[in-house]
């Protein structure tokens, strides 16, 4: 299902089981990051290379499980003709961004925590 539907999943079955594969391998080069980094002796700032990859896991991942694309919900509706129109409060694609910026949100969350973590030690 390549169009985007307002208010719907809008990611088939193969483009969610690519994604949570993605988003396993994402992890999986993650934690093998966080293991090899170095130890306390190391500058601190080496902790945010962990960022970049924890976080495009947990993006995939989360499409992936809902069968959610953030990135085609973050554009909004597609269509030109709807452009102009305003944004209503129950508009599908008003509760899309939304979900979107949830999703973000907890991704960007969870990764900085991970990466401020990883600093401390």
């Amino acid at each position: 299902m390549d169009a985007y539907i307002p208010g719907r999943f809008n990611l088939g079955l193969r483009r969610r089981a690519r994604r949570l594969t993605l988003g396993l391998l994402l992890l999986l080069a993650s934690l093998l990051l966080a293991y090899l980094l170095p130890g306390p002796g190391a500058p601190r700032a080496y902790g945010m290379l962990l960022f970049p990859p924890l976080f495009f896991a947990l993006l995939f991942l989360q499409e992936g499980l809902l069968g959610f694309g953030v990135m085609r919900a973050m554009a909004g509706d597609p269509d030109p003709d709807l452009e102009g129109r305003v944004a209503v409060e129950g508009d599908p694609v008003v509760r899309d961004r939304r979900k979107a910026n949830l999703l973000l949100m907890t991704a960007t969350a969870v990764s900085l925590g991970a990466a401020a973590w990883r600093m401390q030690s």
